[in-house]
């Protein structure tokens, strides 16, 4: 697939993470991995936990809630463009635009990041054999004004998608399954207003889970996965919005 990129584009959050077997249960573990990231990534931050998700092509999801007073770490960067979250079972690495727009999230250039902190944990504690689901994840928020309309036009934006009608308000998930990552790919898509402006926007979320084969690097199957949720999603909206996002083949 031909590298490309958006030059105004609706994204506001990339996420690509591993989750494993619950055995982060010590907080010296924890504690070490903040102390080897601190000095990029200083600020520190207590959250919930995310349950444990197992996503197959084939089967039911399973959703497990952990037991235990365990929460979820935040470590902040400074300009908290980029943060590194980290519990029992799971570690995520986000991307995040910011009000000054940040140069263009090179997927390459956030999965090798997101490598480096996996395997920095994995030389504290072994977590790369116990990984039992892997993600990726785009956050979009489509400015309804720059397809012209203030109102929930959806077929301005994606490719007979909607039946031609207005809707004031949705919310609604679509779940694609791919053998070939061992996953599915979920389309998540609701109303929403930027705070900031007041402004309508479409919220879409991309995320695509699944696992590796035993033939099959890390590498490799975040290569699948991101060339499938981005094959998707320029099959699914307008050349308008093509345009309007100014879409650019790069080399």
């Amino acid at each position: 697939m031909n590298s490309f990129i958006f030059e105004n584009s609706p994204l506001q959050e990339v996420v690509i993470g591993a989750q494993f077997l619950p055995i982060l249960n010590s907080s010296s573990i924890i504690s070490e991995f903040y102390q080897a990231k601190k000095d990029k990534f200083p600020r520190f931050v207590e959250d919930t936990p995310i349950p444990h998700v197992i996503e197959k092509f084939d089967s039911q999801n399973s959703v497990t809630f952990q037991n235990g007073y365990y929460s979820r770490k935040h470590f902040i960067e400074k300009s908290e463009h980029k943060l590194i979250q980290i519990q029992t079972d799971k570690i995520l690495f986000n991307w995040r635009t910011l009000d000054n727009r940040n140069d263009y999230p090179f997927f390459e250039n956030i999965k090798k990041e997101f490598l480096v902190h996996l395997n920095d944990l994995n030389n504290i504690y072994s977590v790369l054999n116990n990984i039992d689901q892997l993600e990726i994840t785009y956050l979009n928020h489509i400015l309804i004004n720059e397809f012209e309309d203030n109102n929930f036009n959806l077929n301005n934006i994606f490719n007979n998608f909607f039946p031609p009608v207005i809707i004031n308000n949705f919310n609604c998930n679509f779940i694609i399954p791919y053998k070939i990552i061992n996953g599915n790919l979920t389309i998540k898509l609701q109303d929403g207003l930027n705070r900031a402006t007041q402004n309508k926007v479409v919220v879409l979320e991309l995320t695509i889970r699944g696992n590796k084969t035993e033939n099959q690097s890390l590498d490799e199957w975040f290569n699948e996965s991101h060339s499938l949720l981005l094959e998707f999603f320029l099959s699914s909206i307008t050349e308008s919005a093509k345009k309007i996002w100014k879409l650019k083949q790069i080399n």
